[in-house]
């Protein structure tokens, strides 16, 4: 979707795509544009985020979301705060676990959504989530969350990318394996060897 069309439309203010930029979010744009069109306005709204937590700026103060609760595993935001300090600045923290909302309308939940605590139950308008669920183990049991947390007739918009992304394999960060560090960026093989090598030719 071209930015400027949606800003035409009326979906989006005009100079939101750059609030985005400043944000390190530019890929957020185009998703939470195509979720607007979808499921309408976020005007008063409720919005569960999983994998992530759109900042207030953006969801709250330009938006006019009701109530925006981010969650993602602890540490993760400051990992990715370091490409981009203003994605913390002013970040509403607190533990998922026994989380109550109480008259917080802005918060980022650090912890394992599947640990939602049940009396956010039929809560939220929207479940929200951008390139998150292929880090997910248990992506049926995270659908069960995000459908109890939805209030009867609520929406879940939500992308992912594909299991092998890259010519180098998954996107996911180096690992330690005995103490040592791998990485898919490590491989001594040809580009996509999943689909040009046979399984023998691999071992």
């Amino acid at each position: 979707m071209d930015a400027g069309g949606l800003a035409m439309t009326g979906a989006m203010p005009a100079d939101l795509p750059a609030l985005f930029k400043d944000f390190g979010l530019d890929y957020h744009f185009e998703h939470l544009s195509l979720a607007i069109e979808m499921f309408g306005p976020l005007k008063g709204k409720r919005v569960l985020e999983i994998g992530g937590c759109l900042p207030r700026e953006i969801v709250i103060d330009r938006l006019e979301a009701g109530e925006w609760i981010g969650t993602d595993l602890p540490g993760y935001w400051d990992e990715s705060g370091d490409d981009n300090p203003s994605r913390r600045i002013g970040m509403n923290r607190k533990p998922l676990q026994g989380f109550n909302p109480g008259a917080v309308d802005h918060v980022c939940l650090e912890g394992d959504v599947l640990e939602l605590d049940s009396s956010l139950d039929g809560r939220f308008d929207l479940v929200f989530s951008v390139s998150a669920f292929e880090h997910i183990a248990d992506i049926p049991a995270t659908l069960s969350v995000a459908s109890r947390a939805l209030k009867e007739g609520g929406g879940l918009f939500a992308t992912a990318l594909p299991i092998w992304p890259s010519e180098k394999g998954h996107h996911l960060p180096p690992i330690s394996d005995g103490g040592k560090e791998v990485s898919f960026s490590m491989l001594q093989v040809p580009p996509w060897p999943h689909l040009t090598l046979r399984p023998n030719e691999l071992s």
